[in-house]
């Protein structure tokens, strides 16, 4: 049995990764077992089948050299905000799945046993949104449990200049 705990899950885990590169024969098993994740809303312990890992991309959009006012350049000069904002909104249909070419292609079907276990966790969608404060869910899976067996896209962070 090996036990790694890792304190770095939150900034990337860069101590782990080269750990793993360089002594990655010594972490060998045939399970891994990682306590991570919120508490069911029931309170009852769970089990996840798999997890799903973490890939960033920092995206710049340039625009003119300095400040313009928009009383004189408005209408007439693109906005880099607005940009990156179209860009980012292209990024998902409005029932919030991604609309990447091949983002989904790794995710296997879900066999009707796969679905059998995912429906027989007892999640309670309204007390869910009403918790988080949340009027409506994204549409990528049935249930909570099942979107959560696909990849998912997130905006981290906004960042614009003065425009």
């Amino acid at each position: 049995m090996r036990l790694i705990l890792d304190g770095e899950e939150e900034a990337s885990s860069r101590g782990l990764i080269s750990s793993l590169m360089k002594y990655g024969d010594k972490y060998r098993a045939d399970i891994m077992l990682v306590l991570d994740g919120p508490l069911h809303s029931s309170g009852r312990p769970t089990l996840v089948f798999g997890g799903r890992g973490i890939a960033t991309l920092e995206l710049t959009v340039f625009g003119p050299k300095f400040a313009l006012h928009s009383g004189h350049y408005g209408n007439w000069a693109p906005n880099p905000a607005m940009d990156l904002i179209h860009l980012v909104v292209s990024m998902k249909d409005d029932n919030g799945r991604v609309l990447i070419e091949g983002f989904y292609d790794d995710v296997p079907p879900f066999s009707p046993e796969d679905k059998r276990v995912l429906s027989s966790v007892p999640d309670d969608p309204k007390e869910l949104m009403q918790f988080f404060g949340i009027s409506r869910t994204d549409q990528v899976g049935s249930s909570l449990q099942e979107a959560l067996q696909y990849p998912s896209l997130k905006v981290r962070g906004l960042r614009s200049a003065y425009i």
